[in-house]
């Protein structure tokens, strides 16, 4: 479906007797090669989203022009789950260049907290610019860390911009790993593309 359109999957404001949950499980791939560099996936939770172990969203091309925008609304927490010993690789997200966000307070939906024990990143694909990665959370943020780096230059091109990461935590934040937001070097001298900020 991301081939042609934007996509949302929603159980804010439906009827039934389920606690308005969205998991992508263990199972879960959704690989968006080939879709582009202006689609969006939105989840749309009443309850809580987790993305549990062995679940990705990625390029199976790297470095390719494809990006994806990734939105998460949730009424509770949203959890990247890390890896099993023996088992599960970490959940993983990778936007190559498409912006990661959680929450939208301008519309009053910020989660209840946010743990990511798996990875974010935004990196650009080649010759693009990192997406932002921007999150909100009235509650606690955890994470192991988050990566927003400038992806490779193109041939004799000035390197790629980083972008900008931005935590907002009404509990606190708890970083267990670094947040990188660097812009990459230029080809065959020419200049580096520019940093992003870290806000929290």
């Amino acid at each position: 479906a991301l081939s042609g359109t934007d996509v949302i999957i929603r159980t804010r404001g439906e009827t039934g007797t389920g606690d308005g949950d969205i998991t992508f499980d263990k199972g879960g791939d959704l690989n968006y090669n080939g879709t582009g560099t202006t689609r969006r996936l939105t989840l749309d939770a009443a309850g809580d989203i987790t993305f549990e172990a062995g679940s990705r969203i990625y390029d199976e091309t790297p470095n390719s022009q494809d990006s994806l925008n990734v939105v998460l609304l949730a009424g509770g927490v949203v959890t990247l789950e890390g890896g099993v010993v023996g088992g599960q690789a970490a959940a993983l997200i990778t936007t190559q260049g498409g912006d990661f966000v959680v929450g939208d307070p301008d519309n009053s939906i910020v989660p209840t907290g946010f743990t990511n024990n798996g990875t974010v990143n935004t990196t650009g694909g080649q010759n693009q610019d990192g997406g932002d990665i921007t999150l909100y959370t009235s509650g606690a943020l955890t994470s192991t860390g988050f990566t927003a780096n400038g992806g490779a230059a193109g041939s004799n091109t000035i390197g790629r911009a980083a972008g900008t990461v931005t935590l907002d935590a009404g509990t606190g934040i708890t970083l267990t790993g670094p947040v990188t937001a660097t812009g990459s070097p230029g080809d065959h001298g020419y200049v580096s593309g520019a940093g992003g900020a870290v806000l929290m």
